[in-house]
């Protein structure tokens, strides 16, 4: 498969910023393909909840060779992990008190956990991973997404100046990481919350790491490729993981949902669409909240206090919304 190269920036004499698209393609370099098995639903099997596919519920229980034959009619979506923009910012999306919402994110992506049954010991094999989404523990889900949400946050904290670790999870991290990795203790021991962080970002990450493999494959022209591969789906929300952190990119908080995401434009204060072009749900579910702020306050109905605490919205931010609606109205009627 191949895929267009990104962008090249770069600074001219007069150190301004020039942006060129080569119209060049490279053969793509993750190789790995999750099977999604929709609809999925949550049951309670041996004392634990876990997500599993339907299809597999009513089926009762079926060997491996007898579901592999059923799986060409059973797969509702196959896709490549690696080729999804920010997988990270599906989860941080998902309301983990609402199953709800935990299954919208499974039938669109498949469970997180979900393994390559065929993964093998032999790294010389086929790079090409088949990643089946059957299931997975809700637990583990849940507990997976906490982490990745709590990279993200740290991360977010780090960008914004807004680290501040209380003394009991200062002492957490340090004793978990020196664990892990002593060699760090001295520097450590001076109790700077970044470095702290920025340690603790790498031992979660890097944890998940062994998920993904590199490999050498033989380009159409006979020069060598880098290649990663992925044994799951949380491997390959992990390497894009790494790829924020290590390069520094930048998060923001959504103004409507109050999950991270990755600016794809300066002015950004909103979760990404998922179709670019789109306009995102969080955009539109704020614009709504909006509306019914203002016509319950103009009306007569709600308080600023009210419109407030019903929203979960500071006092600030309601009464902007109404100062900015006053201010749109006496400019239309200038302009008549």
């Amino acid at each position: 498969m191949k895929k267009a190269k990104i962008a090249n920036i770069t600074e001219n004499a007069d150190l301004k910023k020039e942006i060129t698209f080569p119209l060049i393609f490279e053969e793509f370099l993750e190789e790995t393909i999750v099977k999604v098995e929709a609809p999925y639903q949550i049951i309670e099997e041996g004392g634990r909840r876990h997500i599993t596919a339907s299809w597999y519920v009513k089926s009762g229980e079926t060997g491996l060779e007898n579901r592999e034959k059923m799986l060409n009619d059973i797969v509702s979506r196959e896709y490549n992990p690696f080729l999804e923009e920010n997988l990270y910012e599906k989860v941080a999306r998902v309301n983990l008190s609402d199953e709800k919402s935990i299954l919208s994110f499974c039938n669109r992506y498949g469970p997180i956990g979900t393994i390559d049954e065929k993964m093998p010991m032999n790294v010389a094999g086929n790079t090409q991973k088949t990643i089946t989404g059957t299931g997975a523990p809700l637990e583990a889900f849940i507990e997976e997404a906490r982490l990745i949400n709590s990279i993200l946050k740290h991360h977010y904290d780090l960008k914004s100046d807004k680290l501040r670790l209380s003394k009991e999870v200062k002492d957490k991290y340090i004793e978990t990481i020196i664990f892990f990795y002593p060699e760090l203790k001295d520097r450590l021991s001076t109790g700077d919350d970044k470095t702290i962080v920025k340690a603790w970002i790498m031992l979660l990450i890097n944890r998940r790491l062994p998920l993904i493999s590199p490999y050498l494959k033989l380009g159409n022209d006979n020069s060598f490729i880098q290649t990663v591969t992925s044994y799951s789906l949380l491997g390959a929300i992990y390497h894009q993981l790494k790829e924020l952190v290590a390069n520094e990119h930048p998060l923001k908080e959504c103004l409507f949902c109050g999950s991270y995401f990755t600016p794809r434009r300066i002015d950004a204060i909103f979760c990404p669409p998922d179709i670019p072009g789109d306009i995102g749900s969080c955009k539109n579910n704020y614009n709504q909240l909006k509306l019914r702020a203002r016509k319950w306050y103009f009306s007569g109905q709600k308080s600023i206090d009210q419109i407030s605490e019903l929203f979960g919205k500071s006092k600030q931010e309601i009464q902007q919304w109404m100062e900015d609606y006053k201010g749109k109205k006496q400019r239309k009627l200038k302009e008549e």
